[in-house]
């Protein structure tokens, strides 16, 4: 699309042919600037958590799922056998905070978070796919071709002492 230019804007986006077109066709000097349409950008937020962690303030996560597109999925990592070993090297049974728990319980509620086990990851990676669809894979690797180097610098390494064999008098 096309819009007037605004003064302090890029002026790399003027449309000079555009801008001619329209100064003609009015008669005052005008200038128009080329407008990109970006699409929405969707964003995924992957929260790996051991269910242990202090408990956060949620609201400025909740802002931003009310201003944007994203999703956010919370991974909970932890099996009940578990053991912390302690500075003094003792250990001690793992024991997830309740808080935390609850927290993550609450936050799931909300409609684009939601709460994962570690022995869900089936589940996680089909959810994500379904959010931002499956396109093609492009493989963006340039192919490289490797040269051995070891001849050229033992050549190198030869050349002075050719250059004398070359040179010396008979």
């Amino acid at each position: 699309g096309a819009r007037p230019y605004r003064p302090g804007g890029d002026i790399r986006a003027i449309d000079h042919r555009a801008s001619a077109k329209l100064s003609s066709a009015s008669g005052a000097d005008e200038l128009v600037v080329r407008e990109f349409l970006t699409e929405e950008s969707t964003r995924v937020v992957i929260v790996l958590t051991d269910g242990e962690s202090r408990t956060f303030d949620p609201q400025p996560l909740l802002d931003e799922l009310a201003t944007e597109a994203i999703e956010v999925y919370f991974v909970r990592f932890w099996h009940e056998d578990e053991r912390v070993w302690l500075p003094d090297g003792a250990p001690e049974r793992y024991r997830p905070d309740p808080g935390s728990e609850a927290l993550l319980t609450s936050l799931s509620s909300q409609p684009r978070v939601r709460a994962f086990d570690e022995s869900d990851m089936a589940e996680l990676t089909g959810a994500v796919e379904a959010f931002l669809g499956v396109g093609p894979i492009i493989e963006t690797a340039v192919g490289r071709r490797t040269t051995p180097l070891a001849p050229w610098l033992a050549l190198l390494g030869a050349a002075p002492l050719a250059l004398l064999l070359v040179r010396r008098p008979r």
